[in-house]
C-alpha cells in the first residue's frame, strides 16, 4: 500500500473518513490522532497541521506502472484539495509502512505554509468527494492543456498576499495564463485585434460563463501602467469599487475552472463582497 500523511486538509463537517476514487484503486482518508487541535492550529493560530492520512492500496505486486500512475496521483489529490478547500493542502511524509518511501517532497507539490486560508467552493463532504473525483479525471485528460499545475499553484500563491495589490497582480496573470490558452486553442484573426480581455471574454463565450467588464482589465493596466489600482482607466476610486473588481474576477476563476477541467457547476461562490474586507490596498 502507499500512505501519506496530508497537511491542511479541513473539510465541510469534519468527516472521520472520506474515500475517493482514484485511477487504480481507493484513496481513504482518515482524520489523523489530534485532528481537532491541528485544525485549531490552523484557523486560530496560522500554523501548519497534519490533519489526515491517505493510504490507497497499491503495492509493488501490481507492477510497476500502477504503482507509478497512483505515486503520480498523489500530486492532483493535494491540487484538487487544495483548490476544493481554500488551503495549501500538501503532503508532509509517507507512513511507515508505505511501499513508497519520500524523504523529501517534490517541488511540484504546494508548499506548507502559515495561513488560515479561504473559503471551500464546496458545501459539504460529499460536495468534496465529488469535486475531488472530478478533479482527478480532468487532471489527466485536460489538465496539460490548461496548465492546471500552474493555475492551482498561481491561485493559491495571489490567495496568500500581503495586499489587495499583490493578489490582484497575480489574479490577473492567472487570467493572463487563460487567455494564452485561448490563444492557442482558438485563434481571433489578427485584423479583429486581439487582446487580453477579447481573449478572456472568448474563453468565457467557449465555455458558457458571464463575461466580465472591462472593469477588470481597466484595473490591472493601472496598476501597472500608473502604480495605483485605479488611475486613468478604472472609474472607481474607493479600495470597495476595487476589492469588488477583485472578487469578480477570483469567482470568474472558479467558474472558468470548473468548466475547463470538467468539475461540473460551482456549487458555492467562494468570495462575497466582504471577503478582502481589511485587506490593504495601499496605492490608493
Amino acid at each position: 500500500m502507499i500512505g501519506f500523511r496530508v497537511v491542511n486538509l479541513l473539510l465541510p463537517g469534519d468527516p472521520q473518513t472520506v474515500t475517493i476514487v482514484g485511477l487504480n484503486g481507493d484513496w481513504v482518508f482518515t482524520a489523523a490522532t489530534g485532528y481537532a487541535a491541528a485544525k485549531d492550529a490552523i484557523l486560530t493560530q496560522h500554523k501548519s497541521a497534519e490533519t489526515y492520512l491517505a493510504v490507497h492500496p497499491a503495492s509493488h505486486a501490481a507492477g510497476a506502472a500502477v504503482l507509478g500512475q497512483s505515486v503520480d496521483e498523489m500530486l492532483s489529490l493535494c491540487l484538487g484539495a487544495t483548490y476544493a478547500t481554500g488551503h495549501a493542502v500538501t503532503m508532509s511524509t509517507t507512513t511507515q509502512h508505505s511501499a513508497v518511501q519520500f524523504f523529501q517532497v517534490g517541488e511540484h507539490f504546494p508548499r506548507e505554509r502559515s495561513w488560515a486560508g479561504v473559503n471551500p467552493v464546496v458545501n459539504d463532504e460529499h460536495e468534496f468527494k465529488t469535486l475531488l473525483e472530478a478533479f482527478l479525471h480532468g487532471y489527466r485528460a485536460f489538465g496539460r492543456r490548461e496548465k492546471a499545475i500552474l493555475l492551482v499553484h498561481h491561485w493559491l500563491d495571489s490567495l496568500s498576499c500581503w495586499s489587495l495589490e499583490d493578489l490582484y497582480l497575480s489574479a490577473t496573470t492567472v487570467l493572463q495564463t487563460i487567455a494564452a490558452t485561448e490563444m492557442r486553442t482558438l485563434p481571433i484573426p489578427k485584423k479583429k485585434k486581439p487582446s487580453f480581455f477579447k481573449y478572456v471574454a472568448a474563453a468565457a463565450n467557449r465555455y458558457g460563463l458571464p463575461v466580465l467588464s472591462h472593469d477588470f482589465k481597466n484595473m490591472r493596466n493601472d496598476l501597472i501602467h500608473d502604480g495605483t489600482l485605479s488611475g486613468t482607466s478604472y472609474s472607481g476610486k474607493a479600495a470597495e469599487d476595487c476589492r469588488a473588481v477583485a472578487v469578480a474576477v477570483l469567482n470568474w476563476i472558479d467558474l472558468y475552472l470548473h468548466a475547463a477541467l470538467g468539475l461540473g457547476p460551482v456549487r458555492r461562490v467562494r468570495f462575497d463582497p466582504h471577503s478582502l474586507d481589511g485587506l490593504n490596498a495601499y496605492s490608493l
